[in-house]
């Protein structure tokens, strides 16, 4: 069930939103928890500078414009560095971002433009993907808003009687989130979500994430050794 929680009106500023909207979300992503921002209206109504905020062709946010992605970013780094300094050193984050448009009905990548018309996927480990999308690791804020920077000067634009820029298209900007926490002798995981709460888990072999998976690749050896923990958070405008 979806219950109303506010408006914001012409006079809102970005970090209203952000506290009203982002931060919940990020806080859960953080967590473990998958989530989604998604910005609904017509040409010129503001979704993109919600979503985004307002960029120089540089890639610097105008005073105070900052949207919502970038906002999530910064208290996103935030919260993981604390947990890894709460936690000693024995949890890891790693993130990656990808960005995509849907125009006419086609899916292209805008971190590589020349992969247009791109296919939808569904695979019972990975869920519903995009095949063949870019996937760009980032370890800052200011990697991950190159990353931004770059898809957004790729997105089709068009001059309209509301907008002389008007993105003619739909964007997903999406952020995963990656968590490992190693376990010591005992099989004990110790692992700190906000910095000051601990939660203690006892592992014994199995799968115990949300959404996540054994760790794979040149971990795959250590995988009954650490519990990996993995959530994407996505925005749509």
């Amino acid at each position: 069930m979806f219950t109303f929680d506010a408006v914001a009106d012409e006079a809102s500023k970005q970090e209203e939103i952000f506290a009203m909207v982002g931060k919940s979300i990020t806080d859960s992503c953080i967590a473990g928890y998958n989530g989604s921002i998604f910005a609904y209206g017509q040409t010129g109504s503001g979704k993109t500078h919600t979503i985004q905020g307002a960029m120089t062709p540089s890639g610097e946010f105008l005073p105070g414009m900052k949207g919502l992605i970038p906002r999530v970013l910064d208290h996103m780094y935030f919260l993981m560095d604390q947990s890894e300094k709460a936690s000693l050193g024995s949890v890891r984050f790693e993130c990656r971002c990808s960005f995509l448009e849907i125009y006419k009905e086609k899916i292209m990548d805008l971190l590589n433009p020349t992969m247009l018309d791109l296919s939808i996927r569904e695979d019972i480990k990975r869920g519903i993907y995009v095949e063949n999308l870019t996937e760009q690791p980032v370890s800052s804020t200011a990697e991950a808003l190159e990353v931004l920077r770059v898809g957004a000067a790729n997105r089709h634009v068009a001059a309209t009687g509301c907008n002389e820029f008007s993105s003619r298209s739909h964007s997903v900007f999406t952020i995963t989130i990656k968590s490992k926490a190693l376990l010591d002798d005992v099989g004990h995981a110790n692992v700190s979500v906000d910095g000051e709460k601990e939660a203690k888990g006892k592992i014994d072999g199995e799968d115990h994430t949300r959404g996540g998976h054994k760790g794979d690749g040149d971990e795959g050896h250590q995988a009954d050794r650490c519990v990996v923990v993995e959530a994407v958070l996505a925005g749509t405008f």
